[in-house]
């Protein structure tokens, strides 16, 4: 019985690992190209259309502002590269192909910027400014329109993503990320927008410091802010529409949708809230973020299950070839605080860094596999290989 029991637990193993690459779309190719695809028209004529009203803004001033716009695109593509990285450490799993992250990033940074916000954001303001008058519009009418167009707008680009890359898009873990990526987009470009704008103001005087002060001011005021609402928004859209590995949660999709809208008009109009004074707005500056985090973190704990899950499923099989140790698995396929707990459980700091390196290994071995469709590949014994070599 025994015997009989070790020769059908690796191909039950197997089968699992198979099913589980196969749902999960893990190392599944993304083609950009796809003519075929409506969604494909529909994303590149509004970023075309985005990449005009682009130029329509910073075009006119560029022979003045010349050094604002120099200053501001280096000074924020610096600023790009930790959150793009922060966002890719947080997709531990790399369930999200780079081309579907730079589509998300780009359609942040201009379809959803110059593409759609900006073309509703100042004539529904405007409107507000006729009907309330002038004092209103500047304390109410930004957390009255932003927050609707925006994430809308924003969650327009995800859609066109999920309907481009289906078999990637499997999950409201996914919509997380590829909404934090579209977020991290659409904050980069206002940010520029806003450096060249404050420049302008001045007249084209002292440049350098406009840049300077922009990035003071965003840095103060949440810089981070649109790549939180866009992550929270994607993540419990997918839960409001449902995918074929992920059912519907509509009173969960719902209430992250509306919190990342109510989140994003609370921070429009902190000043507002706060009737002016700094205990008020600091309190608003305390209270949102933590709100914010919160809510993502919650909601991050619930869409990583089936992805854990699956890469429990990839890689139980390299426990039966001796590969990882039981512990190893749990920890690479657990929470953030069971890895945590895993690498602080090793008996000195040369062992808690192996046992932390061990845990990378594993992520990228499971990655190789399901690259390589579960078969036996160089690739894959290298990756195993390496399992061995860092442990």
């Amino acid at each position: 019985m025994t015997a009989i029991a070790g020769d059908v637990t690796p191909d039950l193993d197997k089968q699992r690992q198979l099913a589980a690459i196969a749902r999960s779309g893990y190392g599944r190719p993304y083609r950009i190209y796809q003519p075929r695809n409506l969604a494909f028209w529909v994303y590149w004529l509004i970023m075309a259309a985005g990449v005009v009203r682009l130029l329509q803004n910073l075009v006119p001033g560029a022979p003045v502002l010349t050094t604002a716009l120099v200053a501001g695109v280096i000074v924020f593509t610096l600023y790009t590269v930790p959150f793009w990285l922060i966002i890719s450490h947080v997709d531990r799993f790399r369930s999200v192909p780079v081309k579907v992250r730079v589509l998300a990033f780009l359609w942040g940074g201009i379809g959803a910027t110059f593409g759609l916000a900006i073309a509703a954001n100042d004539p529904i303001r405007s409107i507000y400014t006729k009907l309330y008058g002038q004092a209103f519009a500047l304390d109410w009418s930004a957390a009255l329109t932003a927050p609707f167009t925006e994430e809308i707008g924003k969650a327009a680009g995800f859609v066109l993503i999920l309907l481009l890359a289906p078999r990637v898009v499997r999950t409201a873990f996914d919509g997380a990320i590829i909404g934090a990526f579209i977020g991290l987009g659409f904050q980069v470009f206002e940010d520029l927008l806003y450096a060249v704008s404050t420049a302008a103001g001045a007249f084209g005087a002292e440049q350098g410091p406009a840049v300077v002060q922009t990035i003071v001011m965003r840095a103060a005021t949440g810089i981070a802010s649109h790549t939180v609402f866009s992550a929270i928004f994607c993540m419990g859209l997918v839960w409001l529409i449902g995918r074929p590995d992920e059912p519907r949660r509509i009173g969960r999709g719902l209430a992250l949708m509306v919190g990342a809208m109510a989140l994003h008009g609370a921070w429009d109009c902190a000043a507002a809230l706060s009737h002016g004074t700094i205990v008020g707005v600091i309190g608003v500056w305390i209270l949102v973020p933590i709100v914010m985090f919160t809510l993502l973190v919650m909601g991050l704990r619930r869409a990583a299950e089936p992805e854990r899950a699956w890469v429990r499923a990839i890689l139980t099989p390299e426990v039966d070839r001796g590969v990882l140790t039981g512990p190893e698995l749990a920890a690479a396929s657990g929470t953030g605080r069971e890895r945590k707990a895993f690498v602080k459980a090793a008996a000195d700091r040369a062992a808690r860094r192996r046992a932390g390196h061990v845990l990378t290994a594993a992520g990228e071995l499971a990655e190789q596999i399901a690259e390589d469709g579960g078969r036996e590949t160089p690739a894959t014994a290298f990756a195993r290989s390496e399992v061995a070599r860092l442990r």
